[in-house]
């Protein structure tokens, strides 16, 4: 909107050197985190977003939504039983969408607070 663009290029008006800044409908958003209890119900799954979200700064949620689908078919390779192959998918990869999910949720935390680290030097901002 008008409002960003107009503190943005005061920010880096040195940089812009007098040129204008040039926007592309860029919006700010706050990250939704989603999680569900269950992850089916009867012959439906979800997958990726509308199952879970990882927040964006680790820049994960093509890939985990690509290993979903990976990983329901390979399920439906070892049986033919739509209940076992769902049970089997959620149990497969509910552990490994956790672990990105916390990993997420520390990488989100860092940067809505990077304020509290700028004043560090470059080594001691890297650990």
């Amino acid at each position: 909107d008008d409002n960003t663009r107009s503190y943005l290029e005061h920010v880096f008006q040195k940089d812009l050197d007098g040129r204008p800044l040039l926007l592309n409908n860029s919006k700010w958003i706050n990250f939704v985190l989603v999680k569900n209890r269950r992850w089916r119900f009867e012959n439906v799954v979800l997958l990726g977003d509308a199952l879970h979200t990882a927040h964006f700064s680790i820049g994960s949620g093509t890939k985990l939504a690509m290993e979903d689908a990976i990983a329901l078919k390979q399920c439906f390779d070892q049986t033919a039983d739509v209940a076992a192959a769902l049970q089997s998918f959620e149990s497969t990869r509910k552990p490994i969408i956790e672990d990105y999910q916390a990993a997420a949720y520390e990488s989100m935390l860092w940067f809505e607070n990077a304020r509290d680290y700028i004043h560090l030097s470059p080594i001691e901002l890297a650990y």
